[in-house]
């Protein structure tokens, strides 16, 4: 063999190496397809891509025989794809939907739904700890957000860590004092716990790492991702934000409306949602020492509220007039109004839109995406004022003998957990969770050096308290003067102002002439429409008939010469009779 054979063999071995190396790497993407559907697709198409006419090139019989086997596959794989997606409706959210007029999706069961999903999806739908024999509940469920960690508090310090999935256990403690709240960090090797005095953080190993003492009896915790800050609510009413990565103090903010209700994170802005007994919901920056908006949702407290993952729509449950309200925070109106037999104490919103609302021993769920909301709408404006909207539920589960305390959607799965008295539960919603994710962001089956990795990328990446704001558009915008902005302000308010002491205050009249009839009466007055023109040309044709009658009479008055009372009866008669003339037809139109 010659030399310049040789150089031609190993030339094409390095590319054939090559598409070796290229085949593997996009079967290794096609096998994550079911994971990630995006990524799975292009490489599908990519291995399609390859035709017979340059298979014909490679002349390793060994390599051609493996890209003719991964070519096969990858065909196979795509038409399986497309036949199961033509049936399943792959493209379409997965919700329930009842085939008559007279059935309802809430009348599914839990036995009926689990027999309909694929036999993973079951299995993982059963998960439920048992603990009513400890006495230590009620209990608090929360998922990681990558949706692979699960942290179970109970009330009376009963803690545990675990991946669910695989039901290992990370730790367990029991701390023998009152736990009021339990979240993640950053990540699911590290959690924060409102206990009786002071916000605790541990690790994955049960280890205590830092003790907030500032923060006096914390009843609720928020973490903030993006910022790597820790919102905890005191029950005086104060807002502290910690930054995890320093132990910093960043702000301290005093709320002065006592104990919060509830309280919720806008993914979007970075706003802390709080609700108040006095039937507000006050909207929260580490950079205001103020609320940044505050919003009167219901006529009494406001038992709970969940914010949607879009950031654009919040929920609130009113205590004492039994009603859930969607709201719209981009132009503070209500889109949507339900009323429950009972006052929700927690309610949690999916990636996909579904409610679920933790009513004593009930869980319903309410779906609040667009058609959802559109069709609700217009039930509820075909009905009168006086009668009551009332929206059927898209599922519901009763829990005999069990209180519920929490409900928490799993990112990327259509699972609730559900905390009781008794113990975790879950529960199946079609719909509710997202399929697809982005593995840069959260990654179910990331491994050890790609939560690392994740870690080093986000801390690099943390932003500034100063960005949370109610639009966080302004981050990319062009930074105006100051000086220029407060006259801005300042020449609006004036005017505004002005025009509210321009406008004149109408005077006390006595008499019953200050009513409000009488007032609106006389507002109207200037008012000139279709119906004040017939009004008065209906006023002016009887005031010109009794005008004529009084005329007649003193004619007849008059040619008769009659006396009354001893007086010129035709003079003193036709002088009554012209004064009364003159004042019909000098009176004014009403």
């Amino acid at each position: 063999m010659g030399a310049e054979e040789r150089r031609k063999r190993g030339s094409a071995g390095g590319d054939g190496g090559t598409q070796a190396r290229e085949t593997a790497a996009v079967d290794a993407s096609a096998g994550d397809g079911q994971r990630g559907w995006d990524g799975g697709v292009e490489a599908r198409s990519a291995v399609l891509g390859m035709s017979r006419r340059k298979l014909r090139g490679v002349s390793d019989r060994r390599l051609k025989d493996s890209l003719q086997r991964s070519h096969r596959f990858a065909r196979e794989a795509v038409e399986s794809a497309a036949e199961i997606g033509a049936v399943m409706h792959a493209d379409e959210p997965g919700f329930v939907r009842a085939e008559g007029e007279l059935e309802r999706t809430y009348q599914a069961s839990q036995r009926m739904l689990r027999a309909a999903v694929d036999s993973q999806t079951a299995r993982r739908a059963e998960f439920e700890l048992d603990l009513r024999d400890t006495l230590l509940g009620p209990y608090v469920a929360r998922y990681a957000g990558n949706g692979r960690g699960m942290l179970v508090a109970g009330r009376l310090g009963h803690v545990a860590l675990f991946d669910w999935r695989r039901a290992a256990l990370a730790c367990e403690l029991h701390l023998n004092e009152t736990v009021r709240d339990a979240t993640f960090l950053h990540s699911d090797a590290l959690f924060a716990l409102a206990q009786r005095k002071y916000v605790y953080i541990y690790d994955r190993n049960g280890v205590e790492l830092h003790c907030l003492r500032y923060v006096q009896r914390p009843t609720h915790l928020e973490f903030l991702p993006a910022h790597f800050l820790l919102a905890a609510v005191a029950e005086a009413g104060v807002l502290s934000y910690t930054d995890v990565t320093s132990g910093e103090i960043v702000a301290e903010l005093r709320t002065r409306t006592g104990r919060a209700a509830g309280s919720a994170l806008n993914p979007w802005n970075g706003c802390v949602h709080l609700a108040h007994g006095n039937g507000t919901v006050s909207m929260w920056s580490p950079t205001s020492s103020t609320p940044l908006v505050k919003l009167l949702c219901h006529r009494g407290s406001v038992s709970s509220l969940a914010v949607l993952p879009d950031g654009q729509r919040m929920a609130t449950a009113g205590l004492t007039d039994g009603t859930v309200k969607l709201w719209d925070l981009r132009m503070w109106r209500e889109l949507m109004s339900v009323h429950t037999f009972r006052a929700p104490t927690d309610m949690s919103a999916s990636q996909r839109g579904v409610l679920a609302l933790a009513m004593g021993p009930h869980v319903h769920f309410y779906r609040t995406d667009r058609d959802s909301v559109s069709a609700s709408s217009a039930r509820g404006a075909s009905q009168s004022i006086r009668q009551k909207h009332v929206v059927a539920p898209y599922l519901k589960h009763t829990y005999g003998g069990f209180t519920v305390e929490s409900v928490h959607f799993c990112p990327f799965e259509d699972i609730l957990a559900v905390g009781h008295t008794g113990g975790i539960s879950s529960l199946l919603v079609p719909g509710a969770g997202e399929p697809v994710f982005d593995s840069r962001v959260a990654n179910p089956f990331e491994t050890k050096s790609q939560r690392r990795e994740r870690e080093v990328r986000t801390l690099l990446d943390k932003l500034a308290p100063s960005t949370i704001g109610l639009s966080p558009d302004f981050v990319a915008s062009v930074d105006r003067d100051p000086a220029a902005r407060l006259e801005e302000i300042r020449a609006s308010e004036k005017a505004a102002n002005d025009a509210l002491l321009k406008r004149k205050s109408e005077k006390k009249r006595s008499r019953g002439r200050s009513k409000i009839a009488k007032s609106l009466a006389r507002k109207r007055k200037n008012v000139i429409d279709e119906a004040t023109e017939k009004l008065r040309s209906r006023y002016a044709a009887e005031r010109e008939q009794r005008a004529n009658a009084a005329r007649s009479r003193a004619q007849n008055a008059s040619s008769k010469g009659a006396h009354v009372d001893g007086y010129g009866g035709s003079e003193h008669d036709t002088a009554e009779i012209e004064a009364l003339a003159r004042f019909y037809k000098r009176k004014p139109a009403r």
